[in-house]
């Protein structure tokens, strides 16, 4: 069989759109046509792993507004026709749409489990704009396929793109803890190899906005990439990642999302 080509990715969000048809199972649970993924919108006891319940993570959800529902069906369409059906399939067991989440008693607007994506939308006016919630599926995605095909990536070559001497802080939620999540790119970083500052918390962070920019189609993203170093170096990282994944996501099938 002849590799895929942008052209067949292409293919893949068309198939999507003439199928976008959710099977309502119950008012708050849908199924994606194309994929069979349940599109969850029920808060549960069960809904989190049983070891984010209690103790340090009390891990609790708010149900999403009723008025935000087909809106965030269409966005989570919209994202998961980025991708190959197979490899939803092989990946995710549920997407949960959540008005907030909280973990560790802060807010979280997006986080995964080992086969599960969870995010959260309290409205564009509270800034869950669709490029945001777009962002975030894709962020939250990128880090269930990093760990699932860790052969694929070449973390020592990821690594070699920062300046020498850099640590990563910690993790995401200290980086929400101590107020140095800021997601605006800069130059700033773009110089040592990050988008933003967020990324420079660990490496499945940095991973993740890398990830997000590509399936979102950020024009920003391409301009650091053509313009600094360090953040192309790391971009060739992950489009050899993603292209091993399937070979149809070519840069310049990625490029073509931000025209």
């Amino acid at each position: 069989m002849a590799p895929r080509t942008a052209r067949s990715l292409t293919l893949w969000t068309a198939l999507a759109a003439a199928a976008f048809v959710y099977a309502a199972v119950s008012t708050t649970d849908y199924v994606d046509a194309r994929t069979g993924i349940p599109i969850r919108f029920d808060v549960t006891d069960d809904m989190f792993p049983p070891s984010w319940r209690g103790g340090k993570v009390r891990a609790s959800a708010v149900r999403v507004d009723a008025g935000e529902v087909n809106r965030s069906l269409e966005l989570v369409d919209a994202a998961m026709s980025k991708y190959p059906a197979g490899l939803l399939k092989q990946n995710i067991d549920a997407v949960f749409i959540v008005k907030e989440m909280r973990f560790y008693g802060l807010k979280y607007g997006g986080t995964n489990s080992r086969d599960t994506i969870y995010v959260s939308n309290r409205g564009v006016g509270d800034g869950f704009t669709d490029h945001y919630i777009l962002s975030t599926f894709h962020h939250e995605l990128s880090s269930i396929l990093l760990r699932n095909y860790p052969g694929k990536f070449d973390r020592a070559a990821w690594l070699a793109a920062n300046r020498d001497g850099f640590t990563y802080r910690s993790s995401g939620m200290e980086s929400l803890k101590d107020g140095t999540a800021g997601t605006k790119y800069s130059r700033r970083f773009h110089l040592d190899g990050f988008l933003n500052q967020y990324a420079t918390s660990s490496m499945e962070e940095d991973f993740n906005t890398f990830a997000e920019a590509l399936f979102t189609g950020d024009s920003r993203f391409w301009e650091a990439v053509d313009r600094y170093p360090r953040v192309e170096k790391k971009a060739d990282v992950i489009l050899a990642f993603y292209a091993a994944l399937d070979p149809g996501y070519t840069e310049e099938h990625f490029r073509s999302l931000a025209e």
